[in-house]
């Protein structure tokens, strides 16, 4: 999991890159203790300020950062503040994430 994790940000800072279908049948832990990606059917190319917004909006998240984070999907041009109340939708994911905290499930916006 580690070395998935560090290829994602690798591929995200160095590549602006991502694999857009990283299942257990698509990554191959290699003999020399690399790991290797299969099956590009499926790739994501990104902005870098699209990269970096990705990578920071996982933080936001864990740290129930829910403004940035909302404004980290602004960025990704996910969301156009223009069209969304932030308000809004930042307290729509301050509930239901309060709400399902310690839960498996997911979470249902």
């Amino acid at each position: 999991t580690q070395m998935a994790i560090q290829a994602t940000i690798a591929q995200l800072l160095c590549s602006n890159t991502l694999h857009g279908d990283p299942h257990l049948g698509n990554l191959l832990y290699t003999g020399d203790g690399n790991l290797a990606y299969l099956d590009f059917g499926v790739l994501c190319r990104v902005k870098p300020n699209q990269a970096r917004a990705l990578l920071i909006s996982s933080v936001h998240i864990i740290k129930k950062q829910y403004r940035e984070f909302i404004f980290d999907l602004v960025a990704m041009e996910v969301v156009d503040e223009e069209k969304v109340s932030i308000d809004d939708v930042v307290a729509a994911f301050d509930r239901e994430f309060s709400r399902n905290e310690g839960k498996s499930d997911q979470v249902k916006l």
